[in-house]
């Protein structure tokens, strides 16, 4: 009877727990209330391991700067830039300049291009560029680093300085008695380097007898007619401090890259007057095809009278530059095209081209026939066909030519009005006979027995050294390198910008190919020389 009893609470409890388990389950707790606490913020400081451990590496640092330890001292300030904020980073940002101002810029410039550095790149640039112009008097590197510092942090506290040092350094590595000259005098384009020597080496004789007070330096460099030369000898004159550089002649986009990075003034003698885009510091002195073709196309319209222009041109590189400069300028000029052939390199009959002409001028004769004198007019001798002035550009070899002119006459076009341009001022063209040379104009840069005062006047000078007279390269070097030394001795010039600014200030130049002055875009504006055949000789025309 007590088991029964037992086993009956025993159970009664059992069944108890598991409905309060069971109630439990089902039972959702009510949500605390929401209550505003104040946000409490940590300050962001090291906790005191930390600060023990950061004093411990700022005191290595100040021992290592006493024992002359200085990377490893600036190993030590590195870190605690980055870990530091407030006035302990100012603190060390300061130990940090001081020891910089110290140390060498070829552990300096290992920091500046390091990844993991915390140094400001301001206070790197400063001390480096100020180390190069202080200490190691490299003017050219200061240069460069102090120019980078300008452009990266205009608004930086010592900009002012900077720009001061620059100014200076600018004057100190400017000697306006010295010009480099780079000339190809090896390799594939010899000969026109030694004949612009020859020009330059007067230009020198005569410079050094009108400013005897000073001591005027030509720097003579050879490109040996290759890009990478050139390059290089553009670097080795900026650390002569040279005032301006003449030249170069064939490599002359590659070093004007150079020289316009390093500032210098250049003067090229190319033809190719795109090689000015690469910057303001370029400048080229040359006759170009637009130069020659403008000073044809206005001869023969505005002083011969002439509207009517024909092309027989070759089918090469120079025959289609040379043609489509020469038919811009005549369109521009109000003028007419009415013939344009081309031939190949091979051809030796040109009469299709010579039928079209015939036939072009034929058409043109009954116009003028209207406006002849009628029967109760006074008589005069006029040949309606010599009155139709057509101008011939044919913008090839004197060759070339020889072949060419003989079938004007076979097919009876006469009268006709020749242009050419400088390559026709060679003897070889003296070969043709002379009834096929008649009307003949050439442009050339430069004319060795001109009356023009200058021209005459280096003429004879070059004549006197060399036993002969000089051809245009000669005389273009002259007036290169005369005009870059009488600029850069002029007082106001101080420096390669001011130097700079004064080639491009449209001041006219005098000398043995005419007047030249630089236009906006760095190219010569240049006076040409005009010249035809009389007696089977060159003569100037209107002299």
């Amino acid at each position: 009877m007590v088991i029964k009893i037992r086993y009956m609470v025993t159970t009664i409890i059992y069944l108890t727990l598991l409905l309060s388990l069971a109630s439990c389950a089902n039972f959702q707790p009510e949500p605390p209330k929401k209550h505003r606490q104040p946000q409490i913020v940590l300050p962001s400081v090291p906790d005191q391991v930390e600060q023990s451990h950061y004093a411990a590496i700022e005191q290595k640092g100040n021992n290592d700067v006493k024992s002359g330890n200085y990377r490893l001292a600036l190993n030590s300030y590195n870190t605690l830039i980055s870990k530091y904020s407030g006035e302990d980073k100012k603190r060390i940002l300061a130990k940090t300049e001081a020891l910089l101002s110290i140390m060498k810029n070829s552990d300096l410039e290992v920091v500046l291009s390091s990844k993991k550095s915390h140094i400001p790149e301001s206070m790197l640039l400063y001390r480096v560029g100020m180390n190069y112009a202080q200490k190691q008097k490299d003017n050219q590197k200061a240069k460069e680093v102090l120019t980078r510092f300008v452009l990266a942090y205009p608004n930086d506290p010592k900009i002012a300085e900077v720009q001061e040092i620059l100014k200076n350094i600018e004057t100190l590595s400017f000697s306006k008695n010295t010009i480099g000259c780079m000339l190809p005098l090896s390799g594939k384009y010899e000969r026109f380097g030694k004949q612009a020597l020859r020009g330059i080496q007067v230009a020198e004789q005569e410079l050094k007898e009108l400013y005897k007070d000073q001591e005027i330096v030509f720097i003579v460099k050879d490109t040996e007619s290759k890009d990478d030369k050139a390059i290089e000898c553009i670097k080795e004159l900026a650390q002569t401090n040279a005032a301006a550089i003449a030249g170069p002649m064939v490599t002359s986009e590659a070093a004007a890259k150079e020289a316009q990075e390093q500032q210098i003034p250049m003067i090229c003698m190319t033809q190719k007057s795109e090689v000015t885009a690469t910057g303001d510091y370029i400048f080229s002195n040359f006759i170009t095809p637009e130069i020659q073709i403008e000073g044809l196309v206005y001869y023969a319209k505005e002083v011969m009278g002439i509207d009517n222009f024909a092309v027989i041109s070759p089918n090469d590189k120079y025959g289609e530059r040379f043609t489509s400069l020469f038919k811009d300028a005549v369109v521009k000029g109000g003028g007419e095209i009415v013939v344009s052939e081309v031939y190949s390199d091979n051809q030796t009959d040109f009469s299709d081209a010579i039928k079209k002409l015939v036939s072009v001028k034929n058409a043109m004769l009954p116009a003028l026939e209207s406006e002849l004198p009628s029967e109760n007019s006074e008589p005069q001798q006029t040949d309606t066909a010599s009155a139709v002035k057509i101008a011939i550009f044919i913008p090839d070899s004197p060759a070339k030519v020889g072949m060419i002119l003989p079938q004007f006459l076979y097919h009876n076009f006469k009268d006709a009005y020749l242009l050419g341009t400088n390559i026709w001022h060679n003897n070889a063209l003296l070969k043709i006979s002379p009834e096929h040379l008649q009307n003949v104009v050439i442009t050339d840069g430069y004319f060795p027995k001109s009356t023009k005062p200058e021209a005459a006047r280096f003429a004879e000078a070059f004549k006197a050294v060399y036993g002969e007279y000089p051809g245009f390269i000669e005389s273009i070097a002259y007036d290169t390198a005369s005009m870059l030394i009488k600029t850069a001795m002029d007082s106001v010039v101080d420096s390669r910008l001011t130097l700079k600014n004064a080639l491009a200030g449209n001041i006219i130049y005098n000398g043995a190919t005419g007047e030249t002055m630089f236009e906006p875009n760095g190219n010569a504006k240049k006076e040409l020389f005009f010249i035809t055949i009389k007696d089977n000789q060159f003569v100037e025309i209107g002299r």
